[in-house]
C-alpha cells in the first residue's frame, strides 16, 4: 500500500504469550492492509484501550 492509503488498525488480545507473539509476527500485516495498534494479555487491557482509541479490528480467542 502506498503512503496515501489507509491501513486498518488492529489490536491482538490473547492470554498466551506464545500466541500473542506469533500473531503479532504473522506474515506481513501491512501487506494485508493492517497496522498493529497494540497487543494485550487480557480483555480488560483491550477494553481500556478501546475506551481511549478507536480501532478497526480486534483479533482474540474466546
Amino acid at each position: 500500500m502506498g503512503d496515501e492509503e489507509k491501513y486498518y488498525s488492529l489490536i491482538i488480545v490473547d492470554d498466551e504469550e506464545k500466541i500473542r507473539n506469533g500473531l503479532s509476527r504473522f506474515g506481513n500485516w501491512e501487506a494485508l492492509g493492517f497496522k498493529i495498534a497494540a497487543v494485550y494479555e487480557d480483555g480488560k487491557e483491550a477494553l481500556e484501550h478501546l475506551e481511549r482509541e478507536k480501532v478497526d479490528a480486534v483479533l482474540t480467542d474466546v
